[in-house]
């Protein structure tokens, strides 16, 4: 086996750098791409009826603070799919159907 000079190990440490890089930044312009993408795009609440909020109401940009609670925070979902949702929620054991029953314990619990 030949041994590498410093140059070498030099410019193999250099194309690694610059590959790691690269990788980066493309890593954040697809991150600031999505991040867009979600700001943008229509989301849909598909829980139970809050105060001040219907079932299947569409938003699009920032949410109300009532819907930053865990499990309802699932309940928003692209508009896309809610027909996967839907599928999802019909079985009983499901995390879209515990997070709807969760919802509807949420909403019971701020009428009172």
């Amino acid at each position: 086996m030949a041994k590498r000079t410093k140059a070498a190990e030099r410019l193999a440490a250099n194309e690694t750098t610059k590959t790691a890089a690269t990788v980066r930044a493309e890593t954040k312009t697809a991150d600031a791409r999505t991040a867009e993408n979600i700001s943008t795009r229509s989301l849909i609440y598909v829980g139970a009826d809050l105060p001040g909020i219907k079932a299947n109401t569409v938003f699009t940009g920032e949410l109300p603070k009532i819907l930053d609670v865990p499990f309802v925070r699932e309940l928003v979902i692209p508009v896309d799919g809610i027909t996967e949702f839907l599928k999802k929620k019909a079985v009983t054991e499901s995390r879209a159907a515990f997070c709807y029953r969760k919802s509807v314990e949420y909403a019971e619990s701020l009428k009172r």
